[in-house]
């Protein structure tokens, strides 16, 4: 049976926090223009809040209740030019 649903407004707010492990450290303006950055490791969590006025019939999965989280490290390394 189909099934009709709305699809406008706003998308999901998205919120996000990074934090630097090691490297990149806070400078001064004139710091920053000598600087040459090296290795530069990090974490962030990105998290999703659903706020959607959809309706559907049918099962509703527990992702689309609670909203999302993306959880993510990285790390970077000046290449040599």
């Amino acid at each position: 049976m189909p099934q009709n649903r709305k699809v406008d407004g706003f998308a999901d707010p998205r919120f996000r926090l990074s934090v630097n492990l090691y490297g990149a450290p806070a400078l001064t303006l004139e710091e920053f223009a000598a600087y040459e950055q090296n290795v530069i490791v990090g974490v962030s969590v990105q998290v999703a809040a659903p706020l959607d006025n959809t309706t559907t019939r049918g099962p509703s999965t527990s992702a689309a209740i609670a909203g999302s989280s993306s959880p993510s490290s990285g790390s970077r390394r000046r290449s040599a030019r």
